[in-house]
């Protein structure tokens, strides 16, 4: 098992390259379920609790 810390925005490159590249194995009608299972796990994943609040 690996940990990652990745930024919102970070998240969403993987988020959207993970989209992209099933699309892509969906239109060669190959199975696409293991990515589904990534995507669901990227989505899925904690977010790390800060110890300061954001005043924002």
């Amino acid at each position: 098992m690996k940990i990652l810390e990745l930024s919102r925005h970070e998240t969403g490159i993987i988020i959207n390259a993970l989209m992209e590249f099933r699309n892509k194995v969906i239109s060669n009608n190959e199975n696409y379920e293991p990515i589904n299972e990534l995507l669901i796990k990227v989505l899925d994943a904690p977010e790390k609790k800060s110890i300061f609040r954001d005043s924002r």
